[in-house]
């Protein structure tokens, strides 16, 4: 079992398994030398090489530099403070690598990067795997910001939220979201988020508004301002030493 697939099934849980499905690497390679490269040096190597060596677990630790497209966005996950992402090979199946929430936030599908990656030597639950972790990356084409990433995330969620509610009660609870200034947002609730008591309302707007800073705070640092408005008026702001709950305007 190669050190990706034992990662999948030592580290990950049930709800995980199918992402770790698509990068497991099953590559061949007829050779039986192992790759190394010095503790103290970059070793300049192909992709394919050192995912073929990965895979048949000839991997040594150290530090290796090579050229890569990263792939399979909607697949990339969060794992003990750093992201799961996957660059592509020769062959069908994709190569995991980790990723500080910096280097993250400049990745997307088709971004294509010369990377130092360290390879480290790790024990898992009892079982020892080689993991990649991207030491240096230098963008060569298709990057993005950090910002733009953040609110892709959110628009996302925003979609999902609306998702939701339309199923549940055939309206869109989040008629618009727009960014006001620099993290302050402003959020356009239709207005059946104030059918209730105060303590229905401020349930529902906490629920929304704990899953858009959670989002929020997954792909960047610092904490965001909420306000949650329906039509003119200002129903609701998150609290600033707990921006994940709201108070409610009088």
């Amino acid at each position: 079992m190669n050190r990706i697939t034992k990662a999948f099934f030592v580290t990950l849980t049930s709800g995980l398994m199918t992402f770790g499905a698509t990068n497991i690497v099953n590559f061949s390679n007829n050779s039986s030398s192992s790759v190394f490269a010095d503790k103290n040096k970059v070793q300049n190597i192909d992709i394919n090489d050192l995912t073929s060596s990965d895979s048949n677990g000839s991997l040594k630790p150290g530090y290796y530099k090579t050229n890569v497209e990263f792939t399979n966005q909607n697949t990339w996950f969060s794992k003990k403070g750093h992201k799961v992402v996957t660059v592509k090979t020769s062959t069908n199946d994709n190569m995991s690598i980790l990723a500080t929430k910096k280097q993250f936030n400049k990745l997307k599908d088709g971004t294509q990067a010369t990377v130092t990656l360290q390879a480290k030597k790790e024990n898992i639950d009892g079982a020892k795997i080689i993991n990649l972790y991207i030491k240096k990356l230098n963008i060569i084409s298709g990057g993005t910001s950090a910002h733009q990433k953040t609110i892709d995330a959110l628009n996302a969620k925003k979609d999902e939220l609306n998702q939701s509610t339309q199923q549940s009660s055939g309206v869109d609870i989040i008629e618009s979201f727009n960014e006001v200034s620099h993290n302050i947002f402003n959020i356009q609730l239709d207005s059946s988020a104030i059918n209730g008591t105060n303590m229905e309302i401020k349930s529902l707007i906490n629920s929304i508004n704990k899953q858009l800073v959670d989002t929020y705070q997954n792909t960047t640092d610092g904490a965001p301002t909420m306000e949650y408005y329906v039509g003119n008026t200002k129903i609701a702001v998150n609290r600033i030493l707990d921006p994940t709950q709201v108070k409610i305007e009088n």
